[in-house]
C-alpha cells in the first residue's frame, strides 16, 4: 500500500513537472516572437476567426508570426531622412524655428510612416518634428523589436 502511495506521488510529480516545463517552453517560443520579426517577410498570422483549430492550436504553444513592418509611404512634406547610430532611421520635418521640436514614435509592430497624419498636424502649427523607426521597423536595421528598452 505504501509503496503505491509512493508511485502514484511520483507519477505526479513527473506529470507536474512535465507540465512546468513544457508551459515554460512555450512562454519562451511566445517571447522570442513578440521580439523578433519574420524576417522572410512572411504572411502575418490569422485573426483567430479565420484560423482552423490546428492553427490556433499552433499559435497557442509556439507563437504568433509578425513580418517585418515596411514603410509604405513618405512625407508629402518637406523632410530630411537621417539615421541615428547607423540603427535607427529618421525623418525630420521642419517647421517654424521658434517652435520645440516633437519626437513621434510608433507603437509595436508599426512603423515611422504610420505618424504622418500627426507630423502634418503638428507641421500645420508650426512645430518641427521628428520619426523615428524603432530597430527591426520601416527602414531601420534589424529584426528584433526591443520593446522600448
Amino acid at each position: 500500500m505504501a509503496n503505491a502511495k509512493r508511485k502514484i506521488k511520483k507519477y505526479i510529480l513527473r506529470t507536474i513537472l512535465v507540465v512546468f516545463i513544457g508551459m515554460n517552453l512555450s512562454a519562451m517560443m511566445h517571447a522570442y516572437h513578440f521580439t523578433h520579426y519574420d524576417a522572410s517577410n512572411g504572411a502575418r498570422t490569422l485573426s483567430p476567426e479565420q484560423m482552423r483549430w490546428t492553427q490556433k492550436v499552433s499559435a497557442i504553444l509556439f507563437g504568433v508570426s509578425l513580418p517585418r513592418p515596411v514603410n509604405d509611404m513618405q512625407p508629402n512634406l518637406p523632410f530630411q531622412s537621417f539615421t541615428i547610430d547607423n540603427k535607427l532611421s529618421c525623418w525630420s520635418i521642419r517647421g517654424d524655428s521658434s517652435k520645440p521640436t516633437i519626437l513621434l514614435f510608433h507603437g509595436y509592430g508599426n512603423r515611422k510612416d504610420g505618424m504622418l497624419d500627426r507630423a502634418e498636424a503638428l507641421h500645420e502649427m508650426g512645430y518641427n518634428t521628428v520619426l523615428i523607426d524603432f530597430e527591426g521597423s520601416g527602414t531601420s536595421s534589424g529584426n528584433t523589436c526591443t520593446i522600448g528598452y
